[in-house]
C-alpha cells in the first residue's frame, strides 16, 4: 500500500518476476507498506518511507477574470497529451467544488463550469494526472470576480422619485402608468434571470430574458427623456 493508495495485492508468481510496479500515489512524502502472508497464516510486515515527485503541473493559458452572475466560467490551458485536468475553484469561505475534464493528444484543455456563481470573489487551482495515475502538484492559485448583474436601472430610488417628482410638478399621470408596466417587465426579468442561476434556460427563455432587458433598458431611457422634457416645460 502506498499512502492513501487503496491497497493492492501480489501473487506469488507476480512476486517471483522481479520488481512490482506500484501504483502511483500523491506527490510528496509517502510511506510505502508491504505486507506478507504465508500458507499458515504468518504474517511479516516492513515498511519504508518514500518522496514521489509531482510531475508538471498544468500551465493555465487563460480564463474569465470578471464574470456577471450567472455567466458560465471557463477556463483553458496545457498539460501533458490526454492527461485528466482537475479544477477546484473555492469561495471567500473556502467552500470549493472541482469539475475534471481532458486535454486533447497535443495536451490542450479547457473547461466550461456547468454551474454559475453568485457574486463574490473566488479562486481556483488546477492539477493534472496522467495515465499511469501521477499526479501534479495544484497550480497557484489565481483569482476572479463575479459581480452583480443589474437587470435594468428600474430598481434605482433615484429614478423612482425623479419620475414622481416630475409628474406631481407636471400634473401629469404618467407616474401610475409608467411604474406599473415597468413592475411588470422587471418582475418577469428578474424571475427568469434566478431561473438562470438554477438551471439551464430554454432557448426561448433565453430570447425572452434577452428581450425583457432590451425593452427594459430602452423603456428606462425614453422615460428619462420624456421626464427631462416635461421638467423642461414646467420650468418654462
Amino acid at each position: 500500500m502506498v499512502g492513501n493508495v487503496t491497497p493492492v495485492t501480489v501473487t506469488k508468481s507476480e512476486a517471483t518476476k522481479g520488481a512490482y510496479p506500484l501504483p502511483a500515489g500523491e506527490p510528496g512524502q509517502q510511506r510505502v507498506i508491504v505486507k506478507a502472508y504465508d500458507r499458515a497464516g504468518n504474517t511479516a510486515t516492513e515498511s519504508k518511507l518514500l518522496t514521489i515527485a509531482a510531475i508538471n503541473s498544468p500551465v493555465i493559458t487563460a480564463y474569465d477574470k470578471y464574470l456577471k452572475a450567472g455567466d458560465p466560467f471557463s477556463v483553458s490551458g496545457t498539460t501533458f497529451p490526454e492527461a485528466r485536468v482537475r479544477v477546484t475553484i473555492q469561495d471567500a469561505s473556502n467552500i470549493g467544488e472541482t469539475e475534471s475534464t481532458a486535454a486533447d493528444a497535443s495536451g490542450n484543455f479547457s473547461l466550461v463550469w456547468t454551474k454559475s456563481f453568485d457574486a463574490g470573489a473566488y479562486s481556483f487551482t488546477a492539477v493534472a494526472e496522467n495515465d499511469d495515475g501521477a499526479i501534479s502538484q495544484p497550480t497557484e492559485p489565481l483569482t476572479f470576480k463575479v459581480t452583480s448583474t443589474p437587470l435594468s436601472g428600474w430598481g434605482s430610488i433615484a429614478l423612482r422619485r425623479r419620475l414622481k417628482h416630475i409628474a406631481v410638478r407636471s400634473g401629469r399621470g404618467v407616474q401610475y402608468d409608467f411604474e406599473h408596466i415597468m413592475d411588470d417587465l422587471h418582475s418577469l426579468a428578474v424571475l427568469l434571470h434566478k431561473t438562470k442561476q438554477k438551471r439551464e434556460l430554454t432557448r426561448e427563455e433565453d430570447v425572452i430574458l434577452e428581450k425583457l432587458k432590451q425593452h427594459l433598458k430602452k423603456m428606462e431611457d425614453d422615460i428619462l427623456s420624456r421626464l427631462e422634457q416635461i421638467d423642461d416645460e414646467a420650468g418654462t
